[in-house]
């Protein structure tokens, strides 16, 4: 006899309790992280305006997220598979936690070996690497640039692995620990900014920047409870190094959009790059609050799902997924739309920061928000593509995006300028993810029962 509605709810209510709980978890966190955050642009805003100092800031800022996304993204595609797997090679839980352990540390004294190595680069190249990703605010402005990218940048970028730390906690769920090293690092900023501004003027950032980047690393390891131990080879690594290749090609062309936007926007007036980073951030603290940490809470369903081969599960996941990402954004675009403005003012606008650049980041901020349901999509996909170790296609889909995004944003700035190379960026990222659906859609179906 089938069951009833009422029956099937009530089943299912331990699992919707516990999903609840961890999305207010998550999103409480989010919205006190995005507190502070608005806070650490209003000084930011207050003291230098939508200017030189901010463009120069804000690419610097894009680099690091571009080697934050990386390490996230070898938590997801590898650090995190390879946890699974030890998992399920051993039936002993404490023989399975040393190893699992043992792999954490041994993935993170590499990665630190890898930035020391990136920092020194960047530090020596500092001119040409300015030249390439923003030429014409190098030329203008060199000495705020070349200072950023040659001190703030590379002690950065050494702390930039903890965010692969992160995902374990997410594994683990605890996903507590997922938004606190971020909050208090922030708070680290702020403190160091407010202290030093006075007497150092922007080199109070160079001070704040590396070492609030540098607490948080501190911290998620700390969270993580694990002992540091001096070894670096791994029995999994025969497994990680066919891995690699494809990961880095894949970060790399994921997160070569953000450089590449900051490329074409760099030949708009000065102030609109900016104006164009502080709308897209306000778009992320929105989706991080609504569809991001709806979807995360199931990552480690989907994790799972992909390393059992249950395909019945991981398609209803990503069906649930794009319908909720759909569903979350329609309230946000009509409050953005309507309120958008007012709300930028009261935040920002005081001081330096002008009625004219409240105007200029709302015109931004009612463009990007169409991409809230992209976000939320995206993360679910590529949840799905990791956990089957499907990082070839991936990455080969990717490319082929960071093509497409280079020409439609030239054409974009060519004809339309601020707007269309942001409605170019919009529409590169939706048809990316009906690519990556497309494929994954074809790749269960042609192989329902075996592996991938």
């Amino acid at each position: 006899m089938p069951s009833s509605p009422i029956n099937a709810i009530s089943h299912r209510l331990p699992d919707i309790v516990k999903r609840l709980r961890a999305y207010v978890t998550l999103s409480g966190l989010r919205l006190l992280d995005a507190g502070i955050g608005v806070i650490k642009d209003i000084l930011l805003t207050r003291s230098f305006g939508l200017g030189a100092f901010l463009d120069a800031y804000f690419i610097v800022i894009g680099i690091l997220d571009i080697f934050s996304g990386y390490f996230q993204m070898m938590g997801y595609s590898i650090l995190t598979p390879v946890y699974n797997d030890i998992a399920t090679e051993n039936p002993d839980p404490d023989e399975v936690e040393a190893r699992q352990n043992r792999w954490i540390t041994v993935f993170l004294n590499n990665v630190l070996l890898s930035m020391v190595v990136f920092a020194a680069a960047t530090c020596l190249l500092h001119l040409p690497i300015g030249k390439l990703i923003a030429p014409k605010l190098m030329a203008q402005h060199q000495q705020t640039l070349s200072t950023l990218i040659m001190i703030v940048l590379p002690i950065s970028m050494i702390f930039q692995g903890s965010y692969a730390l992160r995902v374990i906690l997410i594994q683990k769920k605890r996903f507590a620990g997922f938004h606190l090293p971020g909050i208090l690092s922030t708070l680290v900023f702020i403190l160091l900014f407010v202290v030093l501004y006075p007497s150092q003027g922007f080199y109070a950032v160079m001070w704040a920047m590396p070492l609030s980047y540098g607490f948080q690393f501190l911290y998620y390891w700390a969270l993580l409870g694990i002992d540091w131990q001096p070894i670096w080879r791994h029995e999994a690594w025969s497994k990680v190094s066919k891995l690699i290749g494809p990961n880095l090609l894949n970060w790399f062309f994921l997160y070569m959009v953000v450089p590449v936007d900051n490329y074409f926007l760099g030949y708009l007036p000065s102030g609109e790059l900016s104006a164009y980073r502080f709308a897209f951030k306000m778009i992320t603290v929105l989706s991080a609050l609504t569809v991001f940490n709806l979807q995360m809470t199931r990552v480690p369903l989907v994790m799972t799902a992909g390393s059992q081969k249950d395909w019945p599960t991981m398609k209803a996941l990503i069906l649930k997924g794009i319908w909720e990402s759909v569903l979350f954004s329609l309230p946000i675009w009509v409050g953005l739309y309507l309120l958008g403005p007012v709300l930028i003012q009261v935040l920002f606008q005081r001081d330096a920061f002008t009625a004219q650049d409240t105007e200029l980041v709302a015109y931004c901020l009612r463009i990007l928000m169409f991409s809230l349901p992209f976000i939320g999509s995206f993360m679910i996909l590529s949840r799905c593509f990791e956990s089957l170790y499907l990082l070839r296609p991936y990455a080969l889909i990717s490319g082929i995006a960071l093509i497409l995004r280079i020409g439609m944003d030239a054409v974009g700035l060519k004809y339309f300028g601020l707007a269309g190379v942001a409605w170019m960026s919009i529409s590169q990222s939706y048809l990316m993810l009906f690519i990556l659906l497309a494929y994954l859609h074809w790749r269960m179906n042609r192989q329902p029962k075996a592996a991938l």
